[in-house]
């Protein structure tokens, strides 16, 4: 699943053992002001789960396990958080990074097929994660499903069709954002919560819009899977436009930097709901 603290983890790879100076520094301050913010976030959707002592907590999508070993702190050394992850090396990582910690565990699987009793779980949390699934709406009706009645889950999911880069050609920048990354099965994914949510059973279903303006270059390049310059290549190499204007806008994102006026919007939803409480595992219509 790409999440933040699976780009940050990427990128800290390729730091190696340099001297902590110059361009390689730089880049690791990038990259802690972009996790940093992302574990703001993070903190502030996990309040919104109601965890109590011994509550046991999905990750759904787990990543390489930051999370699931915070929900791990937080329902205390009687309660236990579970992470699902499709990916079996990231799986293998999360398992390295907790193996200190007794009450988190990783398994590799499928949301939309969780290997999970009905009504396992108290609450459960998805960061980044939904943007990946070819059958998102079948995941939803998972976690409507191992979630007890009255459990509640928080979904956090961006919306990159909905992202915007400030530049003097709005064409281009317009045409750039529409360019979606190839990798993500669900790039719209944030805006499409909220209906997912209630048509799988969830009520009490609540919506914000979560928009993170980076204004950093160095910081967005980090943390973007599909990057300014690599859309620019795709759109000169299908003939979108010629190699004369993607220079020209390249051109007006150093000068953007160099002088302070970079920035990237990046626009996420936070969707938190309820299974009701006199709820079966039957779904919503």
């Amino acid at each position: 699943m790409a999440r933040p603290d699976t780009d940050a983890a990427v990128g800290n790879r390729s730091l190696g053992h340099a001297d902590a100076s110059g361009p390689t520094a730089h880049r690791a301050a990038d990259l802690h002001r972009a996790t940093t913010r992302a574990e703001q976030l993070r903190l502030r959707c996990f309040e919104r789960l109601w965890l109590q002592p011994c509550a046991v907590v999905l990750d759904a999508g787990s990543g390489i396990g930051d999370a699931a070993v915070v929900l791990a702190g937080l329902v205390g050394p009687y309660g236990r958080a579970v992470g699902i992850e499709r990916s079996a090396p990231l799986v293998d990582r999360a398992r390295q990074r907790s193996d200190d910690v007794a009450n988190v565990e990783f398994r590799v699987g499928d949301l939309a097929s969780l290997p999970f009793d009905d009504g396992t779980f108290d609450a459960a949390y998805s960061e980044h994660a939904f943007v990946h699934l070819d059958d998102p709406e079948a995941a939803m009706r998972e976690l409507h499903r191992v979630l007890r009645p009255g459990g509640r889950f928080v979904i956090v999911d961006a919306d990159h069709a909905r992202s915007a880069i400030d530049a003097d050609d709005d064409e281009l920048a317009e045409l750039l954002t529409a360019r979606l990354d190839p990798g993500m099965a669900n790039a719209r994914s944030g805006r499409r919560l909220r209906s997912q949510a209630v048509l799988a059973g969830f009520v009490d279903v609540d919506v914000e819009v979560e928009a993170r303006i980076v204004t950093d270059r160095e910081e967005y390049q980090a943390m973007a899977r599909h990057p300014i310059a690599r859309r620019l290549a795709e759109v000169v190499a299908d003939g979108t436009i010629e190699p004369e204007r993607a220079a020209a806008f390249l051109a007006d994102q150093d000068t953007r930097a160099t002088h302070g006026r970079f920035q990237v919007t990046i626009v996420s939803y936070v969707v938190a709901a309820v299974k009701p409480a006199n709820a079966s595992n039957g779904v919503g219509r």
